[in-house]
């Protein structure tokens, strides 16, 4: 005996997928984004060491402490953020809020990709 299949459970199926896709599109492209704000701190704060440093040793140190601890930082806040929205996704995926955390999720994390485009192309 083959159960049937309702169309509802094609729309909750399709509604699923939908929604494991913008969460799969949310973590590429929080990391995309991460990388974009090491560089936005990096163009704007380069600028500020080597005019207080100079051209010295001690600048470039600086330079890669900023990157480090920049990269440390922000790590731990997408890892946080992406380990939310994957707790989110599986304890509420069958409801419309979800769709709507990863869009503006997506939304945040493509601003601030194309903020670092225009900073790079400025």
């Amino acid at each position: 005996m083959k159960a049937k299949i309702d169309k509802r459970d094609y729309y909750w199926l399709l509604f699923a997928a939908l929604n494991f896709a913008l969460l799969a599109a949310a973590v590429a492209l929080g990391f995309l984004a991460l990388i974009s704000s090491l560089e936005i701190v990096l163009m704007l704060g380069a600028p500020l060491v080597l005019r207080s440093m100079g051209d010295t040793v001690q600048a470039k140190y600086a330079l890669v402490s900023l990157r480090n601890v920049w990269l440390l930082v922000g790590g731990v806040f997408a890892l946080a953020v992406i380990i939310y929205c994957i707790d989110f996704f599986f304890k509420r995926w069958r409801e419309e809020r979800v769709q709507r955390l990863y869009i503006v999720l997506l939304v945040v994390e493509a601003l601030i990709v194309l903020a670092a485009q225009a900073l790079a192309s400025a």
